[in-house]
């Protein structure tokens, strides 16, 4: 009997920026049971790039616990028995229990679904769009219909598994099918992370085994409109396998290999599948793999196994001592997500702290502050227009925005190299926290990315401070033929100089980012540090030749 235990998915709420106004707040995967710890339960883990499930497999019940992207784990479901498989295909989640019995869940639904022969289980399971696909072994696969070349519907032949150990089967809403059988070198193992599994290159299943005792691993792809093996090739580089997995990360396929160290112990590497398989120009490149730091000073002992989700790997590791956590890491870039300990999901212990809902609300206090003072204090500076002479002109927004990423820029490359950070990336995470979908989850960037960015623009500010102090310009400016002066058409005073950049303080904070619409929307393309100081940017314009007074002269004697 299925147990449904319904716990709605409640995602975060996105504030929309409108005008003045502003935000409130800022390949499938696979899994089998991983090696058990001290507790009396083993975790599993299945997922896809928008949603990731964890299973507290118990010996009488199992508990999952889902996330989104920008949301926590919390309990989705049970079921009255323990998991030996779930698999993540589209929006669905399809699990296997120990007995052989195959169920579908979907908005906390369940759904009993077409087993396999005698209620069998799976060597290994995967799924690709909304079709899951399973090796099983030859006695299981003679008894399901053949599956027509091209993905199309069974038919009443049976299928033939021919001489292999292992065939891949599909599953759709008709039921099982048979597929092909595997190459004749790929065998079962009683290693679950040294079983064979299927991945996928585009539109083509690919199938990964190990050989020898070195561990090398091979890879073939199957052409479904035949269906036929491509001859195996070996992923270069890489002895000393101890578990693999294939994955997709940002709609790249991706390996991820743990292999033994020299000393002893695991290492993990990645490699990715660049290229088109189709066209023969496709190969395996190495990455380089960043990983959060395991919590509460545990070590990495035993990588069970790895998941791409959201842009991320999501790894399940076994630490030492024997405990199970979550372990996220990224490519080419600092994980935007910490480690977890799988004891604090099960829990409920892994909310975000108080502290991002508390900058939250701060953010949100020092914005409508700063809006209700432009309001209070310079509401005319959104409507009246200076009247400039015709030698000069109110500087564009787009002249404005260049010269302050040519003053900016350098600080943040040589941040960036200082902190190890691609500044690329890190961007990225923190453009999630302006436009609110991380801050609205109550999730800050990684610590590396703010200290960063505050490193950046407090260096950025204070320079712009000292050179228009100095001369009324930063290089920016001069780049780009801009200067401050006064609204009252004087130079800029000192004290106005220091108000406009203390301000940049508060501007350049992601949330508050929304306040550069003032360029754009004030009369005099001020932004708020102008506003409050009473300073413009001006530029200078060409003007059209005036006749002089002794041409005048001239015509009236004629």
């Amino acid at each position: 009997m299925i147990i449904h235990r319904p716990d709605r998915h409640i995602r975060a709420a996105l504030a929309v920026l409108l005008t003045l106004g502003v935000l409130s707040g800022g390949g499938a995967a696979l899994a089998q049971t991983a090696t058990p710890s001290d507790h009396n339960w083993v975790p599993l883990l299945a997922g896809d790039s928008d949603h990731l499930v964890l299973a507290q497999v118990r010996p009488a019940e199992s508990r999952l616990f889902g996330r989104g992207v920008t949301d926590n784990f919390t309990l989705r479901a049970a079921v009255d028995a323990p998991l030996a498989w779930c698999v993540s295909a589209a929006e669905r989640l399809y699990v296997f229990v120990d007995d052989g019995r195959f169920f579908s869940l979907i908005d906390n639904s369940w759904t009993v679904e077409r087993n396999l022969p005698d209620m069998a289980l799976p060597a290994q399971i995967s799924a690709h769009d909304a079709l899951v696909y399973a090796l099983v072994t030859p006695a299981i696969a003679a008894r399901l219909p053949a599956l027509l070349p091209a993905d199309k519907a069974a038919t009443t032949q049976p299928f033939d598994p021919g001489s292999a150990s292992l065939c891949i089967t599909r599953f759709d809403s008709r039921g099982w099918a048979g597929l092909a059988p595997c190459p004749e070198s790929v065998t079962p193992s009683q290693e679950q992370r040294l079983a064979p599994r299927v991945g996928w290159f585009s539109d083509q299943p690919a199938l990964f085994w190990v050989t020898g005792e070195d561990g090398v691993l091979n890879y073939a792809t199957l052409d479904t409109d035949q269906p036929h093996w491509s001859p195996p090739s070996v992923v270069p580089d890489i002895p000393h396998v101890r578990g693999f997995w294939i994955t997709t990360v940002s709609r790249v396929p991706t390996l991820v290999i743990a292999a033994l160290r020299d000393g002893g112990g695991e290492q993990l590497l990645a490699l990715r599948y660049l290229g088109s398989q189709r066209t023969g120009r496709a190969q395996w490149r190495a990455t380089d793999l960043h990983l959060t730091n395991p919590p509460n000073d545990l070590r990495a002992g035993r990588y069970e196994q790895a998941i791409g989700f959201n842009q991320h790997l999501a790894l399940l590791v076994t630490g030492q001592p024997a405990t199970p956590f979550l372990q996220f890491g990224r490519i080419d870039a600092q994980p935007a997500e910490p480690s977890l300990l799988i004891d604090d999901i099960v829990t409920g212990r892994n909310s975000p702290p108080e502290g991002p809902r508390w900058v939250q609300s701060v953010t949100v206090m020092v914005l409508f502050g700063v809006l209700i003072a432009l309001f209070v204090f310079r509401r005319g500076a959104m409507v009246q227009i200076i009247e400039l002479p015709e030698s000069i002109a109110v500087a564009l927004t787009l002249q404005r925005l260049i010269a302050a990423l040519i003053d900016l820029a350098p600080f943040l490359i040589v941040f960036a190299f200082f902190f190890g950070l691609d500044w690329q990336s890190t961007m990225q995470d923190l453009f999630g926290w302006a436009a609110g979908t991380d801050a609205a989850s109550g999730k800050l960037p990684p610590v590396k990315a703010l200290a960063w960015w505050g490193s950046s623009t407090g260096a950025y500010s204070c320079y712009a401070l000292i050179m228009e102090l100095a001369t009324r310009r930063t290089l920016g400016k001069v780049l780009l033929g801009t200067r401050v002066i006064s609204e009252r058409l004087a130079p800029a005073s000192a004290m106005q100089i220091v108000v406009r950049n203390i301000s940049r303080f508060v501007e350049l904070l992601p949330p508050l980012w929304v306040l550069l619409f003032l360029l754009v929307l004030s009369r005099n393309h001020q932004r708020t540090g102008d506003i409050f100081a009473r300073t413009i940017v001006i530029r200078r314009t060409s003007l059209p030749p005036i006749e002089s007074d002794n041409d005048d002269e001239e015509d009236e004697q004629v």
